[in-house]
């Protein structure tokens, strides 16, 4: 608050609980988002050979002794990705409750320390994502929520069978989330 000739006052505005956390920042076409660095287990570049679609439509991917079901992000987020002919995208392995699953993403932008704002008590609830952060370049990043993820594509997997199965994937609708108004968000 500046008054002419008298001066100026800063006020910052400090949350009494600050969440930090440790992200993987991935770009699907235009779209920067995170994904909690402790829940990624390893990437892999996509080798299309290994790649599998079952009866039903969902994609298994072949990695060592293992079959993971593939989720391109993309897709559950409404985001069209890059479209390259010579681009290999990335799957991200991701640690969710009740097995893991692929991540098709384009790029990995690098890790960071992100502080974690809600979006429900200023947006709403957004499918497959469980928070946001502010970016060093100003821009919303939405964190990602993988056993969400899961779930909204449609995978469940059978892990004492060693078999998979998915009913049909659900609409989801695009999701996109702007900064909130009167927002005390700061990045790390």
């Amino acid at each position: 608050a500046t008054v002419p000739g008298a001066g100026t006052r800063f006020t910052i505005r400090i949350p009494l609980t600050l969440a930090i956390l440790d992200g993987q920042l991935i770009r699907v076409g235009p779209e920067v988002y995170i994904l909690p660095l402790v829940s990624i287990v390893e990437t892999v570049r996509l080798d299309p050979g290994r790649l599998r679609v079952l009866p039903g439509g969902l994609e298994i991917y072949c990695l060592r002794d293992r079959r993971l079901p593939v989720a391109r992000l993309g897709a559950l987020l409404g985001v069209t990705p890059d479209g390259d002919e010579g681009a290999r995208p990335l799957l991200v392995i991701v640690e969710v409750d009740d097995g893991d699953i692929a991540l098709l993403v384009d790029e990995l932008l690098g890790q960071q320390q992100i502080v974690i704002k809600g979006l429900e008590a200023n947006f709403r609830k957004v499918p497959g994502v469980s928070a946001a952060t502010v970016l060093g370049d100003g821009r919303v990043g939405l964190i990602l929520d993988g056993t969400e993820l899961k779930r909204l594509a449609g995978v469940r997997l059978r892990t004492r069978e060693g078999s998979a199965g998915a009913p049909p994937a659900p609409q989801v609708p695009e999701a996109r989330a702007t900064e909130p108004r009167g927002s005390d968000a700061h990045h790390a």
